[in-house]
């Protein structure tokens, strides 16, 4: 789930995909308040974000389960924009399980750069639900 991105790992790492605290990091606290004070859109972007680092990593379980998010996020009432990212999201996930990370990750960050576009153009609207496939 979306709500579990942002946590931190009991090696004090920041493992966006866990959902255990650790109390007393700085960088912890930080990262937490982000995502707690996150709109949805920024949250889609912060898990973009853990799908290019793990494709940069060749994190194959990582980058999963970041793809994995993104399709969960997807409103299909919206079919008109969630069909098309769901099979995109799809490709992905087959180009990670190929050992294709380049592959996944030019996809990737394309949609997360018009998701950045489109959060850049609706400022006003940050904090409310979105009709926009996801």
């Amino acid at each position: 789930m979306l709500t579990e991105v942002g946590a931190v790992s009991g090696a004090g790492r920041l493992n966006p995909l866990s959902a255990v605290p650790v109390v007393g990091d700085p960088v912890t606290a930080y990262r937490s308040a982000q995502i707690l004070g996150a709109s949805p859109m920024q949250l889609i972007l912060i898990v973009y974000d853990v799908a290019l680092a793990a494709c940069g990593g060749h994190d194959r379980a990582r980058a999963r389960r970041a793809v994995t998010e993104l399709i969960a996020a997807l409103n299909f009432d919206y079919e008109e924009i969630a069909v098309p990212l769901f099979r995109l999201y799809e490709y992905c996930l087959s180009a990670i399980d190929s050992g294709s990370y380049h592959e996944a990750a030019k996809i990737l960050r394309q949609l997360k750069e018009a998701w950045e576009t489109a959060l850049r153009r609706a400022p006003a609207v940050q904090g409310q639900k979105y009709d926009m496939g996801v």
